[in-house]
Parts: C-alpha cells; sequence; structure tokens
C-alpha cells in the first residue's frame, strides 16, 4: 500500500466516522451488548437526543457498510431492533482505547 492509499483510506475513515453522532452511537450499540438492552429507535433516539433524520440516516450508513444489522419483528405495531454486526464488534477495542485516552489524557488537562 502507497502513502497516498493509507491517506486516501483514513480520510475515508475519518469522514465515515466523523459524521454527527456517528461515534456516539456506535459506543451505545457497544454498551447495550453488554446489557443486552435492545436498541430500538425510538430508545436509541432518546439516548443520544438526536433528531430523527440524523438517526435515521446514521442507521442507514451503518447497515450499509455492513457495522449495524437491522432485525425487523412481524408484529403489529412493528418493531425493529439494531445490533452491531461481528464486523461492528471489532471497533469494541477501538472505542475503549479512545475511552481509556480520554480518561487518561484529556481529563488530566481539565
Amino acid at each position: 500500500m502507497t502513502d497516498e492509499n493509507l491517506k486516501c483510506n483514513v480520510e475515508n475513515t475519518i469522514e465515515f466516522f466523523g459524521k454527527k453522532h456517528m461515534l456516539k452511537l456506535i459506543a451505545l450499540f457497544i454498551q447495550n451488548e453488554k446489557t443486552k438492552i435492545a436498541c430500538r429507535y425510538s430508545f436509541i433516539k432518546k439516548e443520544l437526543k438526536i433528531n430523527s433524520k440524523t438517526l435515521s440516516d446514521r442507521l442507514a450508513d451503518l447497515h450499509r457498510v455492513g457495522l449495524v444489522e437491522r432485525t425487523s419483528f412481524d408484529e403489529i405495531p412493528p418493531r425493529v431492533e439494531y445490533h452491531l454486526s461481528e464486523i461492528g464488534l471489532k471497533l469494541k477495542p477501538i472505542i475503549e482505547e479512545l475511552n481509556n485516552f480520554e480518561m487518561m489524557y484529556v481529563k488530566k488537562k481539565e
């Protein structure tokens, strides 16, 4: 891989994960994997205090790239739950390291 390819890949990754609420959404999924709380649309919206359009866009982005799975239940009213896919779970150590970094270095400066 050339330096130019690496730079392009890093820029694409930062652009994707840098979208508003994206990392908070992934962190919420990781947190709920531990507690086994179902991530339904209304739960996510309430937890993140995010508007409907942004939430729909972020969930669609994550689903499109395979980081989140969407499960629909054939019920009335309809029920949909979201959770990290096997690939999405690979983000867990990265998010945890970002959290550790923040706790060790950013909080010390305050």
